[in-house]
C-alpha cells in the first residue's frame, strides 16, 4: 500500500491480520558500511570540506650541476584545492488520529474474530516504517545524489552522491556489455591515480544484473569477510582483492568502486543529536511526530574511488 500524505486514519490505515513484512528490495548496504549514525562525522555548516588535495609533477631525474646546487634551484610551490559536499535536511512527518490509535481489533476484509492483529501499537509501527523510509531515502541520496549548494531558506541543499563524485576514474562502456577488459582498464586507471585497491577496504557496489556478471566474469569468492559489519564476496585483481556487495541503489548500467577507508556519513548536529525524533504542536485529537535530520556523505578524495559507467 502506497503512503499517503493524510493523517492515519481508520478509514486510510485500517488493521490488517498476520505478520506484518516489508514489500521490495530495500536494503542498505552502503549506509551500513559507513558505520550509519555511530560512525557519523559531525560538521558545523551546511558545506563542508571533503579534502584538500595537491598533485605532484610527472617523475623525472634531476639533472642539477655542483654550480646550479650553490646558486640554488628553482623555487617549487606546489597549490592545494579545497572539494567540499553539502548537508541536506531529512525529515519525516507521522500523524495518527486518537481513533486510529485506539481501535487495533477492527480488522479489513475479516471478521474481527478471525485472529488479533499483529500490529497493537500503530503510532511506533508508522514511526518505524517511516524511520525505515529515511534509511533508504539516505542510502539511495549517499550514491546518487545531485549536488546542489543551498543559496536562500527556499532552496534545497543537496548533498553529492559517490557516483557524481567521481571524475577522475570514470570508465564509459558505451553501451557495452561488462567485461573483464573494461573492469581491469578501470582498476588500471585507478592505481595509476594513486588509488590504494590493496587495503582490504574497497569495495564493489553493484545492482543484481551487474553482480551475477561479476560472479561469472571472475567467479566470487565466499570468505568470512566483513566490511563495516556487511558480509561482502571477494574478487581477485592484479592490483588486490576487492569485496563485492549488492547496493540496490547503484543503477543497473553502472558499477562503483568506493575506498570506504576515506568515507563517512557527515552529520549537521541539531541540539547534539544526529536525528531528532520529537512530538509537534498539537492541533486536534492526533499525534503528530517529527523525525529529522541534516546529513550527507564525506566521500574523502574522489579519485580514491572509481566507476564504470553506461553499461548494457
Amino acid at each position: 500500500m502506497a503512503s499517503t500524505s493524510a493523517v492515519g486514519t481508520t478509514q486510510n490505515n485500517p488493521n490488517y491480520l498476520g505478520m506484518v513484512f516489508e514489500v521490495g528490495q530495500n536494503a542498505t548496504p552502503f549506509l551500513n558500511m559507513l558505520g550509519g549514525l555511530n560512525g557519523a562525522r559531525p560538521v558545523t555548516s551546511w558545506n563542508f570540506a571533503v579534502n584538500s588535495n595537491y598533485a605532484l609533477d610527472t617523475a623525472s631525474q634531476p639533472a642539477i650541476t655542483e654550480d646550479a646546487s650553490v646558486t640554488g634551484v628553482t623555487t617549487s610551490t606546489y597549490a592545494r584545492a579545497q572539494a567540499e559536499n553539502a548537508i541536506q535536511i531529512f525529515q519525516r512527518r507521522v500523524d495518527i488520529s486518537y481513533a486510529n490509535e485506539s481501535d487495533y481489533s477492527t480488522l479489513a476484509g475479516v471478521p474481527a474474530w478471525a485472529g488479533a492483529n499483529f500490529v497493537t501499537d500503530k503510532r511506533s509501527e508508522q514511526l518505524a516504517i517511516n524511520m525505515r523510509q529515511l534509511a533508504v531515502d539516505l542510502d539511495y541520496t549517499l550514491i546518487n545524489g545531485a549536488y546542489v549548494q543551498k543559496t536562500a531558506s527556499n532552496v534545497a541543499s543537496k548533498t553529492r552522491g559517490l557516483t557524481n563524485a567521481i571524475s577522475t576514474n570514470s570508465v564509459d562502456a558505451s553501451a557495452g556489455a561488462l567485461s573483464k577488459t573494461l573492469f581491469n582498464s578501470l582498476t588500471k586507471t585507478m592505481v595509476d591515480n594513486g588509488a590504494d585497491l590493496n587495503n582490504g577496504q574497497c569495495v564493489v557496489l553493484v545492482n543484481s544484473s551487474k553482480k551475477q556478471e561479476l560472479s561469472s566474469i571472475f567467479g566470487l569468492q565466499e570468505r568470512s569477510n566483513t566490511v563495516g559489519g556487511v558480509n561482502v564476496e571477494v574478487i581477485a585483481t592484479d592490483f588486490g582483492n576487492l569485496n563485492v556487495v549488492y547496493a540496490p541503489a547503484v543503477a543497473q548500467t553502472e558499477v562503483i568502486i568506493a575506498d570506504m577507508s576515506v568515507c563517512s556519513l557527515a552529520v549537521l548536529p541539531v541540539r547534539g543529536q544526529a536525528l531528532i525524533v520529537e512530538q509537534l504542536a498539537k492541533t486536534g485529537a492526533s499525534d503528530p511526530y517529527s523525525i529529522y535530520g541534516q546529513m550527507g556523505l564525506d566521500y574523502g578524495y574522489e579519485a580514491k574511488h572509481g566507476k564504470i559507467t553506461n553499461l548494457a
